[in-house]
């Protein structure tokens, strides 16, 4: 017997491929303690909606290389989803 080895994909999308004024959700990153927060690049950083810690130039000036890791990987946000504060 033969079978087709599928290979899984992983939630969301790298991080470093958000564009500028995306938000997202955090689904996978070096620590858990980020997971679920709500995130929006500006730039060329990453600032977490509602706390008061971000990731500074984590893109660079250049706007294309990005220093985050392979697993740091976001939720884009659709429109019409909806953000509470709590």
């Amino acid at each position: 017997m033969i079978k087709l080895v599928k290979k899984e994909e992983l939630e969301g999308i790298w991080a470093g491929d958000m564009k500028d004024g995306d938000v997202a959700e955090i689904v996978a990153w070096s620590t858990t303690k980020y997971i679920g927060d709500i995130v929006q690049r500006y730039g060329c950083f990453l600032i977490a909606i509602g706390y008061a810690h971000g990731w500074g130039r984590v893109f660079g000036y250049d706007h294309k290389r990005c220093i985050l890791s392979d697993g740091c990987r976001v939720r884009l946000l659709k429109e019409g989803e909806t953000l509470i504060v709590v």
